[in-house]
């Protein structure tokens, strides 16, 4: 995971008159039980302005994998606070995130006691409070909290470990492509850096290799976080981080 700058401007899709009334609908519910009002389609959060702002602000990342695709348009929307816990926040910006579709098949639909870190917001800097690590060797990713206190941090680590390493039988097999995928883009960069360090300073194959490694280790690229967590990465390229 990475912080994100979330536009603040709401996509006008979600301010629509038929959401504003159905929102007013339901919170006379709250109040009448028998009034409830009948449900909005499934996907009317489903947006072109809305993918087009996760575009831009998540960088076309899954915001809890950080796996990188053509657009957002290949995500699924999912909601921080679930649709089954908090019906009226389904519309709410802050509350809709990019999710790659199979991590949100495996991520549970209950909010644990506590919460998650939320990476859009500025208290929450999952940067700091989420310490990430490679096992090259059995191919796992280990997320542990940097405060074993602060349990929003333990409980985002748990997710965390959940949609990348699996939990059952069909979870491990479901990620193993996720996995295959960090461990195909963690080669890429000590390949990379190996090149780079071999290179001659000032030299054009130095300048070529710099650039790659920039484009590979920046917020924008996929699995920004695991990718700086190696060591080797953390010794020789820490300068290189936007």
């Amino acid at each position: 995971m990475i912080n994100v700058i979330r536009e603040i401007k709401v996509p006008a899709s979600l301010n629509r008159i038929e959401i504003q009334e159905y929102l007013s609908a339901l919170a006379l519910h709250l109040e009448d039980s028998d009034n409830y009002p009948e449900p909005l389609k499934r996907a009317d959060y489903r947006n072109w302005d809305v993918l087009a702002s996760f575009d831009r602000c998540f960088h076309s990342k899954c915001y809890i994998t950080e796996k990188k695709d053509y657009n957002s348009w290949r995500f699924d929307i999912d909601h921080f606070i679930p649709q089954n816990e908090r019906k009226d926040l389904v519309h709410e910006w802050t509350n809709l995130f990019p999710c790659d579709h199979w991590t949100n098949l495996i991520k549970t639909r209950k909010t644990p006691a506590g919460g998650y870190l939320d990476p859009t917001k500025e208290e929450d800097d999952v940067e700091v409070m989420i310490i990430y690590n490679i096992d090259f060797q059995f191919e796992n990713f280990f997320f542990d909290p940097a405060d074993s206190s602060n349990i929003k941090a333990k409980n985002t680590c748990s997710l965390l470990d959940r949609v990348h390493n699996g939990h059952d039988d069909w979870s491990k097999r479901t990620t193993a492509n996720l996995r295959g995928e960090i461990q195909y883009r963690a080669n890429e960069i000590l390949k990379e850096l190996k090149f780079w360090r071999k290179a001659e300073e000032g030299s054009i194959q130095k300048i070529e290799h710099e650039a790659t490694l920039r484009s590979f280790l920046s917020r924008k690229s996929s699995f920004t976080m695991l990718m700086r967590s190696m060591p080797i990465v953390q010794k020789n390229c820490a300068d290189l981080f936007d």
